[in-house]
């Protein structure tokens, strides 16, 4: 996998990456030459010191800026290009583009831009130069600032054709899926879906669409409405959709098999899921956008985990990083990645999981390398296109831009690492209160510890919060969302009054924070007890013991125990790792 996505990268890109190679090892106090293993470097990267981190990481990139500011001298000579027309700049930064030549694109799709906005009739054309500057900013680069000012440029080119109209929504639902991707917010899930039903809709009023881009437009609309867990609203258009391309074509009948797929996923029947997904397989061959094949052994490996058949759902997430590796789909990697690691750990295969779980990480940091390394050459690459079209080859100054560089990340090095270690100290001291307030939440939990009151009670409170604490620990109802106080007096043969003012004048608080105490000692009970529990995610956690939200969770937990629940599991978690 590392030799895969190390053959997709730039030349500048691989300088950086030994350079970062050779600073690991010169750090950490090992022979260079002796060292050949990446994953295991990244292995023992991610136990490194908080301090250790940022001090390397500060040295590389000392280096990435020398590296990438001799790297930025090493564009295409444009002289020859300043003449074309734009339309032939866009076709040439096409070209440059699919030989993987980014920089050099991105001067021709630059320049296209400036010409056709100074024609003013070149609509298209600028709205296709500003595409290609969005797809190098956002796929290549991964500077998002920029890629949204391109694409937003592109938006606003008045009189665009419908094609060129659809391809700039379906880059907005692109750029909107991948930010919801990563934050989970709805709101942008549901920008993503507006913008590839307009998309969709503008393809077919072109009358001139390509059928496999109309598919995979759609493709990208179904697996977004899946995972608003909305995925029967993709139908009308999948309706649309079919009617403009025709049934036999396949990457329709791809598109109607995902559907099916994807609605029965939604509502758990994963047999009729997997058989849907099975069927797309036949077609795989003949469609030559290689996001099919992504999306179908996602979907597949998915259907197979809710299932419970990990080994088919292993096999799926292997054959979905094969695809991601040939095509260079890094991110489709990392989902791979993610599965596997999920999957080994959940069929107790610790050794599998841990290798995963190692390249996983490593991959990430490599890619969130590339893109910190991108953004500084962004800096001198944009330079050099602003020099070029004065001078085009005015760059003796850049020894001296290089010296006052180092010398400014030198001083920051010296400020910054003062900053860490009193940054170390104040999370040492953090940490250890943590794992105080852990211990003492633990004793707690036993069962011969009483719940704290808030004053003290008459023979009648205590005997009836003596039913009250039975009836908590004993009714599993309580972690029911609807539990109420009525249900409470019910259980204990009192009126809700009485009970409410009980509570309130012995415990010192009302029903529900009573109700929550113990909600929220059952969730710690149940990840102390690891099973299927300790696999779930916080809101999981939370809706497992009645809690209807995450804000209302971590308020009550961190009310009750004194610390956040992801710090409660890092604690539980290396507790268990000692025994």
């Amino acid at each position: 996998m590392i030799e895969l996505f190390y053959r997709n990268l730039t030349k500048s890109e691989k300088n950086v990456l030994y350079l970062q190679g050779v600073m690991n090892e010169l750090i950490m106090g090992r022979n260079i030459g002796k060292t050949n293993n990446t994953e295991r470097a990244c292995a023992e990267n991610e136990k490194t010191s908080i301090l250790t981190l940022t001090f390397r990481t500060l040295l590389i990139n000392v280096l990435l800026a020398i590296t990438l500011s001799v790297s930025a001298a090493r564009l295409v000579n444009i002289s020859p290009y300043m003449s074309f027309s734009a339309e032939k700049l866009v076709d040439r930064g096409d070209r440059f583009l699919k030989s993987n030549q980014p920089d050099s694109a991105l001067v021709c799709f630059m320049l296209a831009g400036r010409k056709a906005e100074s024609i003013r009739a070149c609509t298209d054309t600028y709205a296709k130069a500003m595409l290609g500057q969005w797809r190098i900013f956002f796929f290549y680069y991964y500077d998002y600032s920029k890629a949204y000012a391109a694409l937003s440029a592109a938006d606003s080119a008045q009189g665009a054709s419908p094609k060129v109209k659809a391809a700039v929504y379906s880059a907005f639902g692109n750029m909107y899926q991948t930010f919801y991707s990563y934050s989970s917010d709805t709101q942008l899930g549901r920008k993503a879906t507006n913008y590839y039903q307009l998309s969709i809709r503008n393809q077919v009023e072109s009358h001139s669409h390509d059928t496999e881009t109309l598919a995979s437009t759609f493709v990208n609309l179904a697996d977004m409405c899946f995972w608003l867990h909305n995925a029967n609203s993709a139908l009308p258009y999948l309706r649309l959709v079919v009617k403009q391309g025709g049934s036999n074509e396949p990457s329709i009948r791809f598109c109607r098999l995902l559907s099916k797929a994807l609605a029965a996923l939604e509502n758990g029947r994963t047999d009729e899921a997997v058989a849907a997904l099975r069927l797309q397989e036949g077609d795989l061959p003949r469609l030559d956008n290689n996001r099919f094949a992504l999306v179908h052994y996602q979907n597949l490996a998915l259907a197979y985990e809710q299932k419970g058949d990990k080994q088919q759902a292993i096999a799926c997430y292997s054959e979905l990083k094969r695809c991601a590796d040939a095509n260079g789909g890094r991110d489709a990697v990392l989902l791979a990645y993610e599965g596997l690691m999920r999957l080994y750990e959940q069929a107790g295969n610790h050794g599998e999981a841990r290798v995963f779980r190692d390249r996983y990480y490593c991959l990430r940091d490599s890619i969130m390398n590339v893109r910190a390394m991108m953004s500084i050459n962004n800096i001198h690459f944009l330079a050099e296109i602003k020099k070029a079209e004065d001078t085009l080859n005015r760059m003796e100054e850049r020894h001296d831009r290089m010296v006052t560089i180092l010398a400014a990340a030198i001083i920051l090095i010296l400020a910054v690492s003062v900053f860490v270690v009193v940054l170390w100290r104040k999370n040492r001291i953090l940490h250890d209160r943590n794992n105080s307030l852990y211990q003492r939440y633990q004793q707690t939990l036993r069962p011969s510890v009483k719940p704290q009151t808030g004053r003290e009670a008459g023979a009648h409170d205590e005997e009836l919060m003596e039913k009250i604490k039975n009836t908590m620990l004993a009714d599993a109802g309580i972690f029911e969302s609807g539990y109420s106080i009525d249900r409470l007096a019910a259980s204990v043969g009192e009126k809700t009054r009485t009970v409410s003012e009980t509570i309130n004048r012995v415990y010192g608080d009302n029903f529900y924070a009573l109700l929550n105490s113990y909600r929220i000692r059952e969730a710690c009970r149940r990840i102390n007890a690891g099973g299927n529990t300790s696999r779930l995610t916080i809101e999981g956690i939370a809706h497992s013991v009645g809690f209807k939200s995450r804000t209302s969770f971590l308020n009550y937990f961190k009310r009750n125990t004194g610390i956040t629940p992801s710090e409660y599991i890092r604690i539980r978690t290396g507790e268990n790792e000692k025994q």
